[in-house]
């Protein structure tokens, strides 16, 4: 080492005065300030390095470079965007999010670039001038010496205003939406967020996570743009196929056709668990697979998105007039069932229903229409007829099938056959249906009802021209004499 270098080295400390002496902060306390200065025992101890497991794999999505035909040249008629695949990645589970039993998560990295033209526009109109000349002014433009002047370029952002109503994976004939989870991925975003990209040549990187069938032949991702033309990215073998495939249907349950939408019900399974939820004792989740395509645009313009939410509009109907509604929807995260006007969808509906139901048939209001998909080869037996019965005006009739005792509950068999044609009813049973003894008049038992297997819905919502049987519990040892019913257009009661 020369002078010079050690120079520097040496250059590079600085001498620091000390504060006290070594042996004067020894004698004042040793390492703990209530040991001894040579107590080596009080030392801290080497403890060894705890080894902490991950919650979640965390994906590595691996760049395979741009697959074939993944520019956005490759769409005709979009000028705006150029869009391209930079890595894929398939795995079973998502932060915590499994991928259901034979489906696996697709997680791609996107990149997007505006190339939207630059548009010419007013100064005066950027600066917030009106316009003086009628609109006249712009006609000198062709020989004006002052046209820079008058007139600047400006970049176009490229928006998606809803990332979920225009990005679909298309498998082998159907349209997958957007995975929530992909919220969770570094770079992703939630599927109900906007997208953009300012100006022109800028570039973006989006990660998409969809939940798409193991061993699929055809895959593509389908960019819906009414703008500027639609993408459609080839993922894996023949991109028309992944749009359209023949047997992308398969056999059906059941099917119908309407002015808004067609809806088949493609397969009935059942399982202990749905989404992470239990059933519980004596319940299961029936789960059905509902295919769909809205069909609005067929004249040429812009279809629109059937979204409806199936805990409202949604029901399987069992022996005896019980109905459940559906608990769970596996399109976004709100869980909302939606179908595309492009392409045939599938969705998951799950109902939990009691495990002694196996006649089932499914129901869904649209608009004013209540619609009907058998579920299994032999309907569902009736609603019995009642013992007697209570008319509300021009609004429904409240039916008694009978009463039981369960412990220390009184159970009241009940059921509602709504008149107003084309309209539901909202029903309160807290507040409609009171039971009047010698000790005074008590509500239901909210906990108790809703364990039983006839439970009024929740919501209570009684669907248009549907007889809806339900079942109440009231906590009560004293001898019931009356059911008071508060309707909408009076009062009445039944004697029991």
């Amino acid at each position: 080492m020369n002078g010079r270098a050690l120079a520097t080295i040496l250059s590079s400390f600085v001498l620091l005065p000390m504060v006290g002496s070594a042996e004067a902060a020894v004698e004042q306390r040793g390492f703990w300030p209530d040991a001894g200065p040579d107590d080596t025992n009080a030392y801290p101890k080497p403890v060894p390095f705890e080894v902490i497991e991950r919650a979640a794999y965390v994906p590595r999505v691996k760049s395979t470079g741009p697959a074939a035909g993944s520019s956005a040249t490759a769409a005709k008629g979009n000028e705006a965007v150029r869009l391209r695949i930079l890595g894929s990645v398939e795995q079973a589970d998502l932060f915590g999010a499994v991928a259901s039993s034979g489906s696996t998560f697709l997680i791609l990295n996107t990149e997007w670039e505006n190339i939207h033209p630059k548009q010419e526009v007013s100064r005066d109109r950027i600066e917030g001038k009106s316009d003086r000349t009628m609109g006249v002014g712009g006609l000198n433009r062709g020989g004006s010496a002052s046209t820079s002047q008058d007139f600047v370029e400006m970049d176009v952002a490229y928006k998606v205003p809803k990332l979920a109503d225009h990005i679909y994976a298309l498998v082998d004939g159907q349209a997958i939406a957007l995975h929530p989870a992909m919220a969770t991925l570094p770079g992703g975003s939630k599927p109900d967020a906007p997208f953009g990209i300012g100006k022109q040549g800028e570039v973006k990187e989006l990660r998409l996570a969809f939940e798409v069938p193991d061993n699929a032949d055809n895959i593509a991702l389908q960019v819906f743009d009414y703008a500027n033309g639609h993408l459609l990215v080839p993922l894996r073998g023949d991109a028309e196929l992944a749009k359209r495939s023949a047997g992308s249907r398969g056999d059906v349950l059941d099917e119908i056709s309407s002015d808004v939408v067609e809806l088949a019900a493609l397969s009935l399974d059942f399982a202990n668990t749905y989404g992470g939820q239990k059933a519980g004792s004596g319940w299961r989740f029936a789960v059905v697979k509902l295919g769909g395509q809205s069909v609005s645009g067929r004249d040429g313009s812009m279809g629109k998105i059937l979204q409806f939410d199936p805990t409202k509009y949604v029901w399987v109907s069992t022996d005896g007039g019980f109905i459940y509604y559906a608990s769970a929807g596996s399109t976004d995260a709100k869980g909302n069932i939606r179908f595309t006007p492009e392409i045939f969808q599938q969705q998951d509906v799950a109902f939990r229903v009691p495990e002694s139901a196996e006649r089932l048939s499914m129901g869904l209001r649209i608009n004013r229409d209540v619609v009907t998909l058998s579920l299994t080869d032999d309907k569902p037996a009736p609603m019995p007829n009642a013992r007697t019965r209570h008319q509300d005006g021009d609004v429904m009739e409240i039916l008694l099938h009978g009463t039981r005792r369960d412990g220390e509950f009184l159970v009241i068999d009940l059921g509602i056959k709504p008149l107003a044609k084309g309209k539901g009813l909202e029903v309160r049973t807290a507040q409609q249906f009171l039971l009047q003894t010698a000790d005074g008049e008590l509500r239901i038992d909210k906990k108790a009802t809703a364990a039983l297997p006839g439970h009024a819905p929740d919501p209570f919502v009684v669907p248009p021209g549907v007889s809806v049987r339900f079942e109440l519990a009231y906590r009560t040892a004293a001898t019931p004499t009356a059911l008071r019913l508060r309707g909408f257009r009076g009062e009445g009661t039944f004697e029991l």
